[in-house]
């Protein structure tokens, strides 16, 4: 008899991918009740506080945690796996994490999280360069240098990326950056032809280089992946689920709100940047969460489109092919049906 795994593999090989109709509602009119007392969490961004990555503070600003009933701290993260290691020292209750970095790290970090929502239905992976460099297509990649932020999933997925793009990423150069608030500077003084990044930084690039960019999307090749995941500790979805699934439903209405209110989205970013003692361009930050609204669905995470993302990262052999891991042992499906 087929186990569960060749079950949902046939099926990732011959299915088409079903409206995501469950989880995570977009957000409308009115708000949930407000709850008395706050459950206290820290929540890690995926890469930093770019405007990309700031709808949590559009969720806190408009008051979608605090209906909750949850006292959220957000922190600026970091790609790869060292928002894992944060979370894993109970630094952290939930973290954003690239769905490729999710599956990699699973098994590594000994299945510590659980998947509870997808913030974007496709990945936005991309390496980007500027309009006149000489990139318009994968293999005028090839013989230059890109720059990924140490650990990022540009990085870890680039192989994958050229082979299925017909070339020889052996000669592709990738310089690995740790501070990734560099990575846009790089580009504009052209000391690399390329950084990894989303597709949807078009608006930061252009600001901070003056050039229009070009745009070579990982999901071009990479069909099947998810953008965004958002992770948690499994004891805590095991101890607490409730605080889990509320903060899942107000982290993906602050997603909503803010690509359906780009310019309100942008203004309270730049109210939540204030308190730390910076501030964001509100023409870039509306132009981004505008960018990023076809991408958004409602959160919720599909079990056979996921062995898919599994199978593709297998190919890559990250995780080791054979490794066994099933959707079920990363994504709390149970968690997000109620969400």
């Amino acid at each position: 008899m087929p186990s569960r795994r060749q079950i949902l593999m046939a099926a990732a090989a011959t299915a088409t991918v079903a409206p995501i109709t469950t989880a995570c509602s977009r957000a409308q009119g009115t708000k949930p009740v407000r709850r008395t007392g706050k459950a206290p969490v820290t929540y890690l961004t995926v890469f930093g506080f770019t405007p990309r990555e700031l709808y949590g503070a559009v969720a806190l600003k408009q008051g979608f945690f605090d209906a909750a009933g949850l006292g959220v701290t957000i922190q600026p993260g970091k790609p790869g796996q060292a928002n894992i290691n944060t979370m894993v020292a109970g630094r952290a209750h939930f973290v954003g994490i690239d769905c490729a970095s999710a599956i990699r790290n699973y098994l590594p970090s000994g299945g510590s999280y659980r998947a509870i929502c997808a913030v974007q239905n496709q990945t936005l992976l991309s390496v980007m360069s500027l309009d006149g460099d000489g990139v318009t297509q994968p293999v005028d990649l090839v013989g230059k240098t890109i720059a990924t932020g140490q650990g990022a999933a540009t990085q870890t997925l680039f192989p994958a990326y050229a082979r299925l793009a017909r070339i020889d990423a052996s000669k592709v150069h990738i310089t690995q950056v740790a501070d990734t608030t560099q990575l846009n500077p790089m580009l504009a003084a052209h000391k690399v032809s390329g950084i990894g990044t989303y597709l949807i930084d078009t608006p930061s690039v252009e600001k901070v280089s003056g050039k229009k960019p070009v745009v070579l999307p990982y999901s071009k090749y990479l069909t099947d992946l998810y953008g965004t995941l958002i992770i948690t500790p499994k004891q805590l979805a095991a101890r607490n689920p409730d605080v889990v699934r509320r903060f899942a439903h107000a982290l993906m209405q602050g997603v909503s709100f803010a690509v359906q209110n780009p310019s309100q989205a942008a203004a309270d970013m730049r109210a939540f940047l204030k308190d730390h003692g910076t501030t964001v361009d509100l023409d870039v930050a509306t132009q981004t969460m505008a960018l990023m609204e076809p991408y958004v669905g409602t959160g919720a995470i599909d079990e056979t489109r996921m062995m898919q993302c599994i199978a593709l990262m297998e190919t890559t052999g990250v995780p080791p092919i054979g490794s066994g891991l099933t959707p079920d042992a990363l994504v709390d499906f149970d968690m997000m049906a109620t969400v």
